[in-house]
């Protein structure tokens, strides 16, 4: 008996020695010369080396931005229980599959579609016969058993995963239905319906295509108009050019004359539309790109006023050139209408309209967990069809305290990637890689790779966009030689990519999220003070309805804090905030928040809504939000007069009535008057208008020359100039012009009403410079950021003036702030300001100071605006927090 198994086992042996022998014979002497060409058929393969996008940190080293690798699970459904492999997943688990239910399966079901012959294209009718076996009972089976398997690694519930199933299988059974019998449908109807079907069962950018087509549908008209105003554009350039050739002096006057009317029809149109063919939203979007049309005429005719008349030869060339924004337009409008309107629109219209889905059905998991992609690899016999994708991708802490600052990232549009290619630094210290291998052509080597580069990241906004250049790092190149396998057997030529070193904010993060919480704290009692204001008003007659009882009130508006010395932003925050992690992400708690904030977005745009209640949690109300400035902008005003000798220290103004006459005719009443005889250091203290109405007249002769030079000194504190900066989408504020000022206009205008809008980082900067004597800082978030202080020229006698002013706003018998404690801690030196918007539209409330007043280390502003509160009212939101700043970094005593 044991010799007979030792035989046996011989033999077996034997056979297996035999039939190994028998193979190596056939690769080494039978087909030596395919295998020999086969293991020498050497590849190369040239490839571009990403860099690691660089941190962001905070001074003290604290990480709030970097770049991690994480893996996305997706699905390739046409593998992923296929019935064809239906065997070897029954033999791994016996206990789960009846044997006689899968030989019955394999031999009478599946067996005769692999050997059918069918008409061509065979491969594609075989593709759909092989999916109607997916109904088969036993296919089901299999479908289930695997199914559980893969709840069981990844987590999922089995109802998200039948959810994607069920998406996925509805996309093949209609085109299947409208194609017909697999067996007889014409050939061009099966190649029609197979070019759909197979890519939506394991190809993401089809299912991305399905979710954009709404949008392209939307802006495909949009994007007709942007062009069609693009080519008027350069008509009216055209015509400004060719007048000017005729006589170049009069260029500037014609930008003037341009400039009005352009402003003129942007400021006149409203968005009030009847929306004929097109959608509301479409109707709407034409009309922003009209008034953008407007406005940017109005920007570049501006300059010329300015004295750079060549801005309007510049921007008629990049508008005309060859490759240029029309040109873009253009191709871009074709490109879309050519490629995927008229390309896709029978499926819109036939199915992918019905469709509701918030991220492509073939992705499973995204930031997988690592072990669980360990157990889809050790696994992946059992759950073929089952891909782990790692990419890269963009972290960020404190995500709600600086979703204003840092911005985001995301895939380069068309344009921005065009900008990528252009830089000098792409493709920088690789010079002797393209002169290798792209015989110097640097046109070949950006051609090459353009594919790669969109596919990496780009700054969409904040700080990300701002600095995207410096944080992209510098990329690398390979050239390598593969075998037919794919395995590097040498490589020619490589070199590692240039990873930047971190970037440093200037930013206090405790400070930024204190005033966020701060904030948060006060808006009750805030809400509580404008509801009674609003209820007093309806009594009195003074509005036709309670507007806080009708709506919620909500603090909106900023706060900008600024180191007076250098210009650093130490705190910038706009509010309400929002998360932006929470937007993106996939927890039930994240759905709700987007679920509100979906909701929120819907509420506020509908019809009737009153625009100043609006929330608008993403836009940056500290640099893009232009209001207003009220009071606060007297300290300028008090400068303008003591500088430009309208008045000196002892000039006075008798405030005993509220009634201002000048030449005889009454001008105005000034709102609150002091009610006494003051100077400008107690025009300041009472915030009395009727000191400034007054003598504001007194600049020149007429209103309109005591406008110009009234708005010189605006702009030397750069008020509505440009700012400099790495501030991204920083706004510039409105100072009219000097035709559309007359004396009571100017008398507003010197109290921060009227026809002029600031920032919130402007004012901020307004008070720096008031703070350090004169010295215009540029605000900058980074340590990086190139800047060139400005030195006003202001004699010490004035500001010393000024500085007692807005020291007795907080610590005057009369000052208008004198009734909080925490601005004498801090020893603050400010103005408060209530800038009124016309009948029916909630005041705007600012506090504006800089802190403490002997020895300044920062300046800070806050804004609440449409707010219905008095200046006064916001200060210790900002107060409490400078003290509580001031006391951490060691100015003032912490008891």
């Amino acid at each position: 008996m044991f010799e007979s198994k030792v035989n046996y086992i011989t033999a077996g042996m034997a056979l297996v020695f035999l039939l190994l022998l028998g193979r190596f014979a056939y690769m080494q002497v039978v087909n030596h010369e395919y295998y020999e060409d086969l293991a020498t058929d050497m590849r190369t393969s040239i490839t571009l080396l990403e860099p690691q996008r660089a941190d962001i940190v905070l001074k003290d080293g604290t990480v709030v931005a970097h770049t991690e690798s994480v893996w996305d699970i997706f699905l390739d459904y046409q593998k992923f229980a296929d019935p064809r492999s239906m065997l070897q997943r029954a033999h791994a688990s016996p206990s789960r599959y009846d044997a006689a239910e899968v030989e019955d399966f394999l031999t009478n079901r599946l067996k005769p579609v692999q050997e059918a012959s069918l008409a061509g294209p065979s491969g594609r009718r075989r593709f759909f016969l092989y999916w109607q076996l997916r109904k088969d009972p036993a296919a089901r089976h299999d479908l289930d058993v695997c199914a559980q398997r893969l709840c069981l690694v990844t987590g999922l519930t089995r109802g998200e995963l039948d959810l994607k199933l069920s998406q996925l299988e509805v996309e093949v059974d209609t085109l299947v239905r409208e194609m017909g019998d697999p067996l007889t449908a014409d050939s061009r109807d099966v190649s029609v319906a197979w070019l759909r079907s197979e890519p939506s069962l394991h190809d993401t950018e089809y299912w991305e295509r399905i979710r954009r087509f709404p949008k392209s549908l939307h802006f495909a008209p949009v994007l007709a108009a942007r062009l069609d105003w693009l080519e008027k554009e350069a008509g009216y350039l055209e015509g400004l050019l060719d007048a000017a050739d005729e006589d170049p002096k009069r260029l500037r006057d014609l930008c003037y004359q341009a400039m009005q009317t352009c402003r003129d029809k942007a400021d006149s149109m409203s968005l009030e539309t009847d929306a004929g063919d097109l959608t509301l939203s479409q109707a709407q979007d034409i009309l922003i790109e009209e008034h953008a049309a407007w406005q940017r005429l109005a920007d570049v005719c501006e300059e010329g006023v300015r004295g750079n008349t060549s801005a309007v030869a510049e921007r008629y060339l990049s508008l005309t050139q060859d490759k240029g924004q029309i040109e873009q337009t253009r191709n871009r409008l074709d490109n879309l209408q050519r490629h995927t309107i008229d390309r896709y629109i029978d499926d819109w219209q036939k199915r992918w309209q019905h469709y509701e889905f918030d991220e492509s059905p073939l992705l499973l998991v995204r930031d997988a967990p690592r072990d669980v992609v360990e157990l889809l690899k050790v696994n992946s016999d059992l759950l073929p069809g089952v891909v782990c994708v790692r990419r890269a991708s963009r972290k960020y802490s404190y995500s709600r305290e600086l979703a204003h600052v840092i911005g985001g990232v995301g895939l380069p549009d068309p344009a921005m990637l065009e900008r990528v290619l252009a830089r000098p630094e792409f493709g920088e210290g690789l010079d002797d890689f393209i002169d290798e291998w792209f015989d110097g052509d640097r046109s070949k080597f950006v051609e090459r790779f353009d594919g790669v580069v969109a596919h990496q990241v780009v700054g969409t906004g904040g700080i990300e966009r701002v600095y995207d250049e410096r944080l992209s790092g510098l990329y690398g190149g390979r050239v390598s030689m593969r075998d037919a396998a794919g395995r590097i057997r040498s490589i020619e030529f490589e070199k590692a990519p240039i990873h930047r070193e971190a970037l440093t904010l200037t930013l206090d993060i405790e400070l930024q999220r204190d005033i966020q919480q701060n904030v948060k704290k006060w808006e009750p009692m805030l809400a509580g003070i404008a509801q009674a204001k609003s209820t007093r008003m309806l009594l009195r007659g003074q509005t036709d309805y309670d507007r806080w009882q009708r709506y919620k009130w909500t603090m909106r508006g900023a706060a900008v804090v600024l180191d007076v010395k250098t210009g650093a932003i130490l705190a910038m925050v706009s509010f309400p905030d929002y998360d932006p992690d929470r937007l993106i992400g996939r927890s039930p708690e994240d759905r709700a928040y987007q679920r509100q904030f979906k909701l929120e977005q819907e509420v506020e745009g509908k019809k009737g809504y009153p625009w100043w209640n609006q929330k608008a949690r993403m836009f940056n109300r500290a640099t893009q939000g232009r209001y207003a400035p009220g009071s606060t902008f007297k300290a300028l005003t008090s400068v303008a007069l003591l500088e430009s000798g309208t008045i000196n220290a002892d000039s006075r103004y008798d405030e005993q009535s509220n009634d201002i006459y000048y030449n005889g005719k009454k001008i105005g009443r000034t709102g609150h008057p002091a009610g006494a005889n003051v100077n400008v250091v107690s025009a300041l203290e009472h915030s009395a208008n009727g000191f400034f109405y007054y003598f504001s007249q007194e600049f020149a002769d007429t209103p309109q020359d005591g406008w110009d030079v009234l708005k010189d000194y605006a702009e030397q504190f750069g008020v509505g100039q440009p700012m400099g900066g790495d501030l991204y989408g920083a706004k510039r504020g409105n100072l009219p012009d000097s035709d559309r000022v007359w004396a009571q206009n100017l008398a507003m205008l010197a109290i921060g009403q009227g026809r002029m809008e600031a920032t919130p980082l402007e004012m901020a900067r307004v008070y720096a410079c008031v703070a350090n004597r004169g010295t215009l800082v540029v605000p900058h978030l980074t340590e990086e950021c190139i800047y060139y202080p400005q030195q006003l020229d202001v004699g010490d006698e004035t500001w010393d003036l000024v500085h007692e002013g807005l020291r007795d706003v907080v610590f005057g018998q009369y000052g208008t702030a004198n009734d909080y404690p925490v601005l004498k801690r801090i020893r603050c030196a400010g103005k408060t300001g209530t800038a009124e918007n016309g009948k029916g539209i909630p005041d705007h409330s600012w506090f504006a100071g800089f802190a403490p007043y002997d020895d300044p280390k920062v300046a800070f502003v806050i804004l609440a605006a449409n707010s219905d509160l008095f200046g006064a009212e916001v200060s210790p939101v900002i107060g409490e927090c400078i003290e509580r700043y001031l006391k951490r970094t060691g100015v003032l005593e912490d008891k």
